[in-house]
């Protein structure tokens, strides 16, 4: 027994996002399709944007975008985009969710949730523009 030599083992296959077949792997991700929202659903979304009721990946600063985005939306980090192809994200504005979702901790002061929904990006040029005369308005009113 002590003579025997073991089988030799064949090398594990690198899976399928690694390898030459990555093209034919993102072909068969999902695309999603981000509804546009109807004008009263943006107003709502304006007014709570701009009533400090909700968070956005835009509170974001650019340069803590990258690493804080899937600790503040936790299903990020848990893999709710893995299998989504890489050309929806071009319609993606921002990621949100209202503040009273957030769990009861945080990161460098920035909230966490454990849900988030997403605004498409016209939605999103369209909401900026209301939300800048919104604040303006807000401003200027008279007492």
């Amino acid at each position: 027994m002590a003579d025997e030599k073991p089988e030799a083992q064949e090398p594990i296959p690198p899976p399928p996002e690694s390898s030459d077949l990555a093209g034919a792997w993102n072909d068969l991700r999902e695309a999603i399709d981000i509804p546009k929202l109807s004008d009263e659903k943006l107003r709502e979304f304006v007014d709570d944007f701009v009533s400090n009721r909700i968070f956005t990946s835009a509170h974001l600063h650019e340069n803590e975008a990258a690493t804080m985005l899937s600790m503040v939306f936790m299903p990020i980090a848990l893999g709710c985009f893995s299998k989504v192809q890489e050309e929806s994200f071009k319609n993606v504005g921002v990621i949100w969710e209202y503040y009273s979702k957030a769990g009861p901790r945080s990161i460098n002061g920035r909230p966490i949730f454990f849900s988030l929904n997403v605004l498409h990006i016209d939605d999103w040029e369209r909401a900026k523009k209301a939300i800048n005369r919104e604040i303006e308005r807000r401003q200027n009113i008279e007492l």
